[in-house]
C-alpha cells in the first residue's frame, strides 16, 4: 500500500470545465501537480461537485484512488500524454451545450481510443469492402479486453452492409452524419441512448489503460 495523500478538486459550471489534482507524500510535500482548465477564473468551492447518487464514493477510498495514481504514474510519458488527452475530451464532451455536438464528438473519441489500443497490441480487425472498419475496430477492442458485449449493450439498426451484417446505431448514425446524409430512420431520441452507452464504454476503455481492475468505476452522476 502507497502512503499517498490526496486532493482532488473539480470546477464545474454551465460550460466550463476544470481540474486541479496535487499528489502528496506521506509529509504532506507536494510531489505532482496536475492541473486543466478552459476558463481563467477560479470558480470555487460553490461549484464542487457533489456524488449524489452515492454509486461513485465507494470507490473514490484511497487504496483505489493510490493504486490508480502508482499505474498511471508508471506508463511511459507518450501513454500518459494519451491517457491525459482522452480523460480531457472525455470530460470536455459533457460542457457542450448541444447534444448533437456532444454525440458526434462521443462517436470520434471512441473510434480514436479503440485505434490507439489497436495500434498499441497489433489487434486485427476484419477490414475491406463489406466491413465497417468503424464498427469492427470497436469489436475487435471489446472482444479483445474480454468485455462482454452485453455490457457494452449498442443497438442494432435496421441498415445492412454489403456482406448482410446490420450496422450498430452508432454505426449507422455516424455514417449518416459524416456523409451529411441524414435518412428517415435517424432519431435524436434514440441517439442519445447509445450516447449513453458510448460515454460508458469511454470511460471503461480509459481506466482499464490505467489499470483493468478498476474498469468498472462508474461515473459520478448520471449522464442524463
Amino acid at each position: 500500500m502507497c502512503n499517498v495523500n490526496y486532493l482532488l478538486f473539480a470546477y464545474h459550471k454551465i460550460d466550463w470545465y476544470g481540474y486541479k489534482a496535487e499528489l502528496k507524500d506521506k509529509y504532506g510535500k507536494v510531489q505532482e501537480l496536475l492541473e486543466y482548465k478552459d476558463y481563467n477564473k477560479n470558480m470555487g468551492n460553490d461549484y464542487l461537485f457533489e456524488d449524489a447518487f452515492g454509486y461513485f464514493g465507494k470507490y473514490f477510498v484511497e487504496d483505489i484512488v493510490a493504486d490508480l495514481i502508482q499505474k498511471f504514474r508508471g506508463k511511459k510519458i507518450k501513454e500518459k500524454m494519451k491517457i491525459i488527452s482522452f480523460i480531457n475530451e472525455s470530460i470536455s464532451i459533457k460542457k457542450k451545450n448541444s447534444f448533437k455536438t456532444r454525440f458526434i464528438e462521443s462517436l470520434f473519441l471512441i473510434d480514436a481510443i479503440c485505434q490507439h489500443i489497436i495500434q498499441s497490441n497489433q489487434i486485427s480487425y476484419p477490414s475491406g469492402k463489406g466491413y465497417s472498419e468503424y464498427q469492427e475496430r470497436i469489436k475487435a477492442v471489446i472482444t479483445y479486453l474480454h468485455i462482454p458485449f452485453k455490457e457494452v449493450g449498442f443497438s442494432y439498426s435496421k441498415t445492412k452492409i454489403k456482406n448482410g451484417k446490420l450496422l450498430w446505431v452508432i454505426t449507422d448514425y455516424r455514417n449518416q452524419i459524416a456523409h451529411s446524409n441524414i435518412e428517415s430512420n435517424f432519431s435524436w431520441e434514440r441517439s442519445f441512448n447509445q450516447y449513453v452507452k458510448v460515454m460508458d464504454l469511454i470511460r471503461r476503455l480509459v481506466l482499464i489503460l490505467i489499470e483493468p481492475k478498476h474498469q468498472k468505476i462508474p461515473y459520478p452522476e448520471k449522464l442524463t
